[in-house]
């Protein structure tokens, strides 16, 4: 099922929605850069899915960004856990206020690394043209770069510059991307050949049987299979409405496009964009590890929807569906 969510921005106060202490540097500039943060009490039942509400890390959510999305029990990947549609169309209708207010643009911002989804793009692009240095630990509210994919979710981004810039792809994307990593790779492009098993299908099969029996598992291909709405962990609707924070998410099919209009949006230092296409995947040389990283129908299907629902209509809301594979067929 696809949403369509809308919002009007207001104004609120601004709350963190984790029970449990954040890391203690990270929480104090939180509480530093937005006064009231420390009203941190769920607001509503739903956001028990996206808030840092656990006390422990699964180790199936170690790679996951920041300190929130570790302990955010809605993120974790199983059959087990589904969101209720009401809480999906919160949580989308949250991110919806949160995305691409720049009134006034703010020039210092900060990138999060989303595996397979042009964060080394990102990252080229705002270290060449824009000097901003690399993210250090007691960096604060000045803005910076990093390739770190499970370093920084938005809550922890917030806490170095009111500006964060991603991108999202198709999920099922994004795991030919890791597979194509992986086994693009020269040590297994000499063996891949011998392996006649190894087929992203292959290993898709094998996660979909995991998936009916275990509560939880592991993402595969590591970074590139980590859901891409547990970048969003920990945010409340109070912090994207006063406006007082700028989240920019871009399309990884537009990219190239998307990064010079942001460029302008933000009133930053005009250079040329780097195309985003000199860095993807998918133009591996090895036609072996091309052909075995393509997904059949029947598997893209069942990533996009059942593994990864949560990230396939968020694609959908802000990308339009772009680059899913293959076209929606338009009623005659």
């Amino acid at each position: 099922q696809g949403y369509t969510i809308t919002g009007q921005r207001g104004s609120g106060s601004v709350r963190s929605s984790c029970h449990e202490p954040m890391q203690p540097f990270v929480h104090v500039l939180l509480l530093t850069a937005f006064p009231g943060l420390s009203g941190n009490r769920l607001r509503t039942d739903c956001e028990q899915f996206w808030g840092c509400t656990s006390s422990r890390v699964h180790p199936a959510q170690k790679g996951f960004p920041g300190d929130c999305a570790k302990r955010a029990p809605g993120f974790a990947l199983g059959r087990a856990n589904r969101w209720p549609r009401r809480c999906m169309a919160e949580f989308l209708k949250m991110i919806t206020d949160c995305i691409d207010d720049i009134d006034p643009p703010q020039k210092q911002c900060i990138n999060l690394a989303v595996a397979g989804a042009g964060s080394g793009s990102i990252l080229d692009h705002l270290r060449d043209f824009h000097v901003l240095p690399n993210c250090q630990k007691q960096t604060t509210n000045n803005g910076c770069v990093h390739h770190k994919h499970s370093g920084f979710g938005a809550l922890e981004a917030l806490a170095n510059a009111p500006c964060v810039i991603m991108s999202i792809r198709e999920p099922a994307a994004r795991l030919e991307s890791g597979f194509r990593y992986i086994y693009g790779k020269q040590r297994f492009i000499r063996k891949i050949g011998e392996m006649s098993n190894h087929t992203i299908n292959d290993h898709i099969a094998k996660t979909a049987s995991r998936y009916s029996v275990d509560s939880m598992i592991h993402p595969l291909y590591g970074f590139f299979g980590v859901p891409q709405a547990s970048y969003f962990a920990g945010l409340t609707g109070g912090i994207c409405r006063n406006r007082s924070v700028q989240l920019h998410v871009l399309c990884t099919e537009g990219l190239t496009m998307e990064l010079e209009e942001l460029t302008t949006a933000l009133k930053l230092p005009q250079a040329t964009v780097r195309d985003s296409n000199q860095n993807l995947r998918s133009q591996t040389r090895h036609p072996i590890v091309r052909a075995r990283s393509r997904l059949e129908p029947k598997w893209r299907d069942w990533v996009n929807n059942e593994l990864y629902p949560l990230d396939s209509i968020l694609h959908g809301m802000i990308c339009g569906g772009r680059g899913i594979w293959p076209p929606p067929i338009s009623p005659q």
